[in-house]
C-alpha cells in the first residue's frame, strides 16, 4: 500500500504540470471610423505557461517575444471575419495585472488588437475558441468528458456596445455573432460615456496607487475638510493630468511617499503641499493609462477631459469613502474612552503612517530595481 501511495504522489506533479484552471473569456469589440478594436481579459495562468513563454512576466513592456506569441495565438483563437474575409488583428496593448493577494501565475491578462477600419455596409461576424487544443486534450483524457472544474469554462463572452447592443456565448461549438458594421458603430454618447469610464477605470486598475488614496485620505482627518482644501486638491489633479510629462512605474509609488509625509506633519504648509503634489502625481499616471483606451472618432481634447471628470468623479468618490471610514473609526474610539481618544487616534495614526511608507518604499525600490 504505501509503495502504490507513494506512486501516486509521484505521478501527481506530472499530470498537474498539464492542469491549468481555465476562466471565460471575456471580449468587448468596438466599430470606431478608423478602426476596430477588441478588448480582451482573460485569466493569466495558461497563457503565460503555453503561450507567452516568459515568465515572471513584467506588468507592462513585454519582450518582443511574448508579444508576438500572445498576437499569433489570439489571432488563432479569435476570429475576425468581414464580408467573408478573414482579417488578423495586431496587438497594439498588453499588460498583466496582479492583485496582493494572487501569487506565482495567477492575475489578469489585459490585450487590446486593432484592425482596419470597416465601411458601414460590411457585414462582420466573430468567433472565439480560445483553450481548444487544452479541451480537447482534456476530452481525450477524461473519456470524452471535461472534468467538473472546468465544464462551462471554455468560453468567450462576447459583447459590442453600438446601436444595437449585440452580445454572445462563443466556443468552438457555437456560432459566430453576425452584425453589421452600421449596428455595431457608437452613438456620440456612447464615445462620451466611454471616455469618463477609461479615466475612472484607470484609477481603479492603478493598484500602486492606493497607499496613496489611503494616506490622503488620512490626511483629511477625521473632522470635516475646510471649504479650500477639495478646491486645490481638484486643481492639483487638473494640473497632474494635463502636464505633458511621462509616467514611470515608480511614479505612484513616489506619490504615496509624499502623501504618507503629508499625515500628521508638524507644519499645515507641508501637508498641502505634499498632499497636492502626490495628487498631481497620481493624475498623471492615471491620465497616460488611460490615453490608450478612449475612444476614437472625437476631438481628441474632449475625449481627454471626459476621461479627466471621470477619473476626478472616482477619486472623489474614493476619498470621500476612505474619509467616512477615518471618521467613523475616530468616533468610534470615544466609545472606548473619551479622555484618551485623542492620544489613541493619534498612535494609530502615527501607526499607519509608519505602515504606508513601508510599503510605498519597498514598492518603490522594486520599481526602481526592474
Amino acid at each position: 500500500m504505501n509503495a502504490g501511495l507513494l506512486l501516486v504522489l509521484l505521478a501527481l506533479p506530472a499530470a498537474a504540470a498539464h492542469t491549468y484552471p481555465i476562466e471565460p473569456v471575456t471580449a468587448v469589440l468596438r466599430v470606431e471610423p478608423d478602426r476596430v478594436v477588441a478588448d480582451l481579459r482573460t485569466d493569466s495562468v495558461f497563457w503565460l505557461e503555453e503561450v507567452t513563454g516568459v515568465n515572471p512576466l513584467p506588468s507592462t513592456g513585454w519582450p518582443e517575444q511574448a508579444l508576438n506569441a500572445t498576437e499569433a495565438y489570439v489571432n488563432a483563437h479569435f476570429r475576425l471575419t468581414v464580408d467573408g474575409a478573414r482579417v488578423p488583428g495586431k496587438l497594439v496593448d498588453a499588460r498583466y495585472r496582479q492583485l496582493p493577494t494572487q501569487v506565482h501565475e495567477q492575475g489578469l491578462f489585459i490585450l487590446r488588437l486593432t484592425y482596419p477600419p470597416v465601411p458601414d455596409g460590411a457585414s462582420l461576424s466573430l468567433q472565439a475558441d480560445f483553450f481548444e487544443e487544452f479541451r480537447r486534450e482534456e476530452l481525450e483524457e477524461f473519456g470524452g468528458r471535461l472534468p467538473p472544474q472546468h465544464v462551462g469554462k471554455f468560453i468567450t463572452r462576447a459583447s459590442i456596445p453600438g446601436r444595437k447592443r449585440l452580445s454572445a456565448v462563443l466556443s468552438s461549438q457555437a456560432a459566430p455573432l453576425a452584425f453589421t458594421a452600421a449596428d455595431a458603430r457608437r452613438t456620440a454618447l456612447g464615445r462620451a460615456l466611454e471616455s469618463a469610464g477609461a479615466g475612472a477605470l484607470s484609477l481603479a486598475g492603478s493598484a500602486a496607487a492606493w497607499p496613496a488614496l489611503i494616506a490622503l485620505a488620512l490626511c483629511l482627518g477625521p473632522a470635516a475638510p475646510g471649504r479650500g482644501r477639495p478646491a486645490a486638491w481638484a486643481a492639483s489633479l487638473l494640473a497632474g493630468w494635463c502636464a505633458p510629462l511621462p509616467a514611470p512605474v515608480w511614479l505612484p509609488w513616489a506619490a504615496g511617499l509624499a502623501a504618507g509625509a503629508a499625515v500628521a506633519p508638524r507644519s499645515n504648509a507641508a501637508r498641502a503641499a505634499a498632499s497636492a503634489a502626490a495628487l498631481a502625481a497620481l493624475a498623471r499616471v492615471w491620465a497616460v493609462d488611460a490615453r490608450p483606451w478612449l475612444p476614437r472618432g472625437a476631438p481628441g481634447a474632449l475625449e481627454a477631459s471626459l476621461a479627466g471628470l471621470g477619473a476626478l468623479i472616482a477619486a472623489a468618490a474614493v476619498l470621500a469613502a476612505l474619509w467616512l471610514g477615518v471618521r467613523a473609526a475616530r468616533r468610534g474610539l470615544d466609545a472606548v474612552s473619551q479622555s484618551r481618544a485623542e492620544h489613541i487616534y493619534a498612535r494609530r495614526l502615527s501607526l499607519a503612517k509608519t505602515v504606508l511608507m513601508i510599503v510605498c518604499g519597498y514598492g518603490l525600490w522594486q520599481s526602481l530595481s526592474r
